[in-house]
């Protein structure tokens, strides 16, 4: 019988030389050659949001408002309310609204009509007692309302700055300092209505300075309702 008889195979097809046979990997060490190659290509690491990366790099003092968000937090988180006579009778005003009982003071006899203050920031605080009427458990959702006044006033501070031709390093640099200041972070967290007034006058003077520079007549307006 002939060789390709032997073999195994078709009559008239020439056999396979073993040097012609592609060569072949086992299991293993097909996976430690994958391995191999993984391990020799470079990894690059790509930040997830580009944008933001160019922002930081364009604002280093954003870092500097970064930095200091510790210390508000440890401001809002701070249990205590009451400590001064304002704040305790813009509690006790926010209360009397949100029971439907008026613009009183209910911790005094007779639960006097409250003349002294303004109705603003008590009727804001009413507006969150009365979603969230349990007290004390509602103080940190209450303090909310003087830290976004603060937040209002940064961002007010920012475009004011830059309506006047600061760039936009300096106008960042001017609202890390005012954040940074140990007055701005106390009262971000007390119930008192000196961020919210700071805010809403920032912005105020915003829209007033908009008008006179040849904006919208609706600037007025606005610059009217946030004073």
């Amino acid at each position: 019988m002939s060789i390709s008889g032997r073999s195994g195979s078709p009559p008239g097809v020439k056999p396979t030389s073993p040097a012609a046979i592609p060569p072949t990997l086992s299991p293993l060490r097909a996976g430690v050659a994958a391995s191999r190659d993984t391990i020799s290509t470079p990894r690059t690491w790509h930040v997830p949001i580009p944008a933001l990366r160019h922002v930081f790099q364009e604002q280093p003092f954003l870092w500097l408002l970064i930095a200091i968000l510790p210390f508000y937090y440890q401001a809002w988180r701070a249990p205590a309310v009451g400590l001064s006579h304002d704040d305790g009778l813009y509690l006790v005003t926010a209360k009397s609204m949100a029971t439907g009982h008026g613009y009183r003071i209910l911790s005094l006899p007779g639960e006097i009509p409250q003349t002294k203050y303004p109705i603003l920031f008590p009727f804001l605080l009413s507006l969150i007692w009365r979603l969230f009427p349990l007290f004390p458990q509602n103080v940190q959702l209450l303090k909310l309302l003087p830290l976004a006044g603060t937040a209002l006033g940064i961002t007010g501070l920012y475009h004011l700055a830059r309506d006047r031709g600061i760039d936009k390093r300096g106008a960042t640099l001017l609202c890390g300092c005012l954040a940074a200041s140990p007055y701005v972070i106390t009262y971000s967290g007390e119930l008192m209505a000196e961020t919210m007034f700071g805010g809403l006058a920032t912005w105020s003077v915003v829209f007033l300075l908009r008008a006179q520079g040849g904006g919208s007549p609706r600037m007025v307006i606005w610059a009217a309702v946030l004073a």
